[in-house]
């Protein structure tokens, strides 16, 4: 830094794409900016399960402005036929760039998300009463639901799956955003949510597939091994 100004090695900056040097830029540069973006991401994780969900699910609509303090429930998707509710809390990932971002993913991101969702396990159960109608409207008054499935809902895969603060025990309540969308969509999908989130593979019952890829250089031929899942989304 020099003068307010961030000075890179030109070679250095055009290693990478130009799309991650300026969010590299941007966190360094703007802190508070980098991360109001990636919070804004949020809002497009909720537009894309909006739009992908199955009609048979209710996602719910924020009446009061209060519910917006509400930690650890940042949607809410109820299955009315079942009275099966999730409450979901979003995290949005910028892809890392260091092992310290690794390292802060499970450190603060995902342990804090943690902590969320144990803080809206007791709002829950201080409100069960009306927590339906605060959230999907009058239809719902007087009503509970049946069951209730609490998870971390995030669009990026990458962390040591060590928790620096809460030693918790597999399986984590946690699940990829597309992962999540593949099972919802499936034959009783919340079911299903509910079955792999307590399952320590999280329902991923695949197998590793070895091929290779073949180069030929001056007059050389390298083969390098490529591994592949049949992983369906």
């Amino acid at each position: 830094m020099k003068n307010n100004d961030l000075i890179l090695s030109e070679s250095i900056f055009q290693l990478s794409l130009p799309q991650a040097n300026a969010l590299r830029l941007l966190k360094t540069k703007h802190k508070k900016n980098y991360d109001r973006a990636q919070n804004n991401f949020e809002n497009l994780q909720i537009k894309e399960i909006q739009n992908t969900l199955s009609k048979n699910y209710l996602i719910a609509q924020k009446f009061d402005k209060t519910l917006n303090n509400r930690p650890g429930m940042d949607l809410l998707v109820y299955d009315y036929k079942n009275s099966h509710l999730q409450i979901i809390e979003l995290k949005y990932k910028i892809p890392i760039e260091s092992t310290n971002d690794i390292k802060n993913l499970d450190s603060s991101l995902l342990n804090k998300a943690y902590t969320q969702l144990d803080k809206s396990k007791e709002i829950v159960s201080k409100n069960l009463d009306t927590i339906l109608s605060e959230y999907f409207g009058e239809d719902f008054i007087n009503i509970k639901p049946q069951k209730i499935d609490y998870f971390i809902l995030t669009n990026y895969s990458i962390g040591t799956g060590i928790d620096f603060q809460l030693n918790l025990k597999l399986p984590t309540p946690i699940l990829l955003i597309d992962h999540y969308l593949f099972l919802m969509n499936q034959d009783e999908g919340m079911k299903l949510v509910s079955t792999v989130l307590n399952d320590k593979s999280k329902g991923l019952k695949f197998k590793i597939n070895k091929r290779y890829a073949t180069y030929k250089l001056c007059n050389e031929k390298f083969k390098i091994p490529e591994f592949y899942s049949n992983v369906p989304y």
